[in-house]
């Protein structure tokens, strides 16, 4: 008896279940919608496109069809993916040679392309369907990061903007030079790498704001809220750009014809006195002020060869040849580099002066 009711149980259960599926392909909320064909997009000519407000808040972006070519690798090293040396302690990678994974001109195309995605800019590869309104291309100059004591990166990528006719609209070199101390835990894998992608998001982004000034200056329609061109950014040095925009002239005032004067009577002219004004005291020039007083001077190091670690005490400030503002009094200079022997020596920094240090190193 107890199984026959199982039995009839577990049919009235399935026979519940399919009622409901059944209810449910019947139900337009969740019936499946018939695909659509995709309809191709027809790009608009920039002359005749302009932002709307809605566009741009919506959307998140702009007006633009920005084609980013492949970077090309011009190191002195390349194509190597070698970009620097481990001459300290890293706790997941052995060996002396800091070497990438990714092709060094991928990866700072990637960078670049990202940058202007997140700036609302339409971003495509170069080859794809449909062209674009500006083409950037570029090459790598330097990509150098040494693990040490104090980490230091340099990277120098050189960007040019042209229209879809072939004119460059402009060019220029980005710098990112800098060093830091990784802390008492030291460095691994995952930190370098952080520590190289923060530097080529400083290029990429300072790449991204002088080219987006140009286009601004040469199409504000193209851009939902009006703002001024900012001043070129530390480490960018600007090779061609627009020209700045000409003033904007004062209305010419229309000319009224007026009416014909009626001949009259002859008046004998009024004389005006002319008065003697007494002559304007000469301007007297503000007395000197007096130059800031300096308690720093400089120190050059160069070492034959180059490229030697220069540290001052325990702090590292950077290869030689070596320029570096100093407190003035005694100061430790440490040289290091793979071998050669260690130097070490006390210099004397004067005040308002600069100081020339020159060693070849002895193996």
């Amino acid at each position: 008896m107890i199984n026959i009711t199982r039995k009839i149980s577990r049919t009235l259960v399935a026979t519940a279940v399919l009622v409901m599926i059944s209810a449910c392909a019947n139900n337009p909320l969740t019936r499946t919608p018939e695909p659509v064909a995709a309809v191709p997009a027809m790009q608009t000519p920039l002359a005749q496109r302009q932002a709307t407000p809605a566009f741009d808040q919506r959307a998140k972006q702009l007006p633009i069809v920005l084609v980013v070519a492949p970077y090309a690798d011009k190191r002195d090293t390349a194509p190597s993916r070698k970009i620097g040396s481990l001459n300290n302690t890293v706790f997941d990678i052995r060996g002396k040679d800091l070497v990438i994974e990714q092709d060094v001109a991928e990866l700072v195309t990637q960078a670049v392309r990202k940058q202007f995605a997140e700036a609302g800019y339409q971003v495509r590869e170069s080859g794809a369907s449909g062209g674009g309104d500006f083409v950037l291309s570029g090459v790598v100059r330097e990509m150098r990061l040494d693990v040490d004591m104090r980490d230091y990166i340099l990277l120098t990528v050189e960007s040019t903007l042209r229209d879809s006719a072939g004119r460059v609209i402009w060019s220029g070199v980005v710098t990112e030079k800098n060093d830091r101390f990784a802390g008492v835990s030291g460095n691994t894998r995952a930190s370098i790498m952080k520590y190289l992608n923060s530097g080529l998001t400083t290029v990429a982004g300072k790449t991204q704001h002088e080219i987006g000034n140009s286009i601004r200056q040469l199409r504000p329609e193209l851009f939902v809220q009006e703002a001024a061109i900012a001043k070129v950014k530390e480490g960018v040095t600007v090779l061609v750009a627009p020209a700045a925009p000409a003033p904007t002239s004062a209305p010419i005032a229309q000319t009224v014809a007026q009416p014909a004067v009626q001949p009259a009577q002859a008046v004998a002219p009024t004389v005006v006195p002319v008065v003697a004004q007494p002559a304007a005291p000469a301007a007297v020039p503000p007395p000197p002020q007096a130059q800031p007083q300096t308690s720093k001077g400089m120190l050059t190091v160069n070492t034959t060869p180059a490229r030697a670690r220069v540290y001052i005490g325990d702090v590292y400030h950077g290869l030689s040849p070596a320029k570096i503002e100093l407190d003035a009094g005694v100061h430790v200079l440490g040289m290091r580099l793979e071998g050669y022997k260690t130097v070490t020596e006390k210099v004397l920094v004067k005040k308002g002066q600069t100081t020339e240090y020159e060693l070849k190193l002895a193996k």
